[in-house]
């Protein structure tokens, strides 16, 4: 085959690539070559969903593409043990880079101070920490390997550059911490915890976004949810304005959106977030989405208890 027929099976694609090997359709029959001769191969190994995704990240990983990479581990949904090739890259490459940049990697939080040296956390970004992964507790935990980094605006640091707010990967992930202590704190991890649980293209939808802030700030103020109140408050809404906040025809609003998702994260019902969320991921209408998951109507939600047993 000369090299006007290569080149033009080249610019084709590859039919099927790995880590070693590229086999392209040749106008003669396949054609088979390195991978290492593949022009764009990270970006292609990593669309080759016959592989999978552990395999896929760990050699985009070893071609240096590490943006796109974690990119792509990004989108895991399940626990990160449940993939030990895409576990054990991950810690690899995280292990690696808290040592460049002098993190202890065995912390679950790490702060730098004013000075950009690590400090310890204090007891409010512990507790930050603490109420998100209890309230999320029913989401495949760990979201991440290695500890949460905490880098304070305006403090010059080579875990993330000037100017952005967070860094979002399923390792050593990196936040900066906004102003206002516990609560707030709480509002941004919850964020990077469901922007790391596999969001639909277009994100999570606006009234789940705006809930889990209120919940996730009340929570952190020390008060906790408060269920009864929560259920008065969907009550004196409706099912109407409930219904709007779910199919999106209204704006979220902050107080009914908590209260359907302080609802949804009951204790007696939270075992069913994980459903909702697969059913949101995948493009279902969250009306649908909740009925299917919860067996609650908007009009199941307005009437739905604080307490008791959960539905069905």
């Amino acid at each position: 085959m000369g090299p006007s027929l290569i080149l033009l099976a080249l610019t084709n694609g590859p039919l099927r690539l790995d880590a070693r090997t590229a086999w392209f359709n040749g106008p003669m029959g396949p054609l088979v070559i390195p991978v290492a001769a593949v022009p764009d191969r990270a970006a292609r190994i990593l669309v080759e969903y016959r592989l999978p995704l552990g395999e896929r990240v760990a050699t985009a990983l070893r071609w240096g593409a590490v943006n796109e990479a974690l990119r792509a581990a990004a989108t895991w949904s399940g626990p990160l043990s449940a993939d030990p090739t895409l576990d054990g890259c991950l810690r690899q490459w995280g292990q690696t880079e808290a040592a460049r940049l002098g993190l202890a990697w065995d912390a679950p939080l790490v702060a730098i101070g004013e000075d950009g040296l690590p400090r310890n956390a204090t007891a409010e970004e512990r507790a930050a920490l603490s109420d998100v992964q209890d309230l999320l507790a029913t989401l495949a935990w760990p979201r991440w390997r290695g500890p949460l980094v905490l880098v304070p605006y305006g403090v010059v640091h080579h875990a993330i550059a000037p100017g952005v707010a967070r860094i979002v990967r399923p390792v050593l992930p990196v936040l900066r911490p906004p102003p206002g202590g516990r609560a707030p704190l709480a509002v941004a991890i919850a964020e990077l915890a469901m922007a790391l649980s596999a969001p639909p293209p277009a994100g999570w939808p606006g009234w789940l976004s705006t809930g889990l802030a209120g919940c996730a700030e009340a929570r952190a103020l020390g008060s906790g949810i408060p269920e009864r109140a929560m259920a008065e408050r969907r009550a004196a809404a409706g099912p109407v304005a409930i219904r709007a906040q779910l199919d999106g025809s209204s704006l979220p609003d902050i107080g009914v959106a908590t209260a359907v998702v302080a609802g949804l994260l009951h204790p007696t019902r939270r075992r069913r977030f994980p459903d909702l969320l697969e059913l949101l991921r995948h493009g279902s209408d969250a009306v649908g989405a909740v009925q299917i998951a919860y067996g609650l109507s908007p009009e199941g939600l307005a009437t739905a208890p604080g307490d008791g047993p959960p539905p069905r």
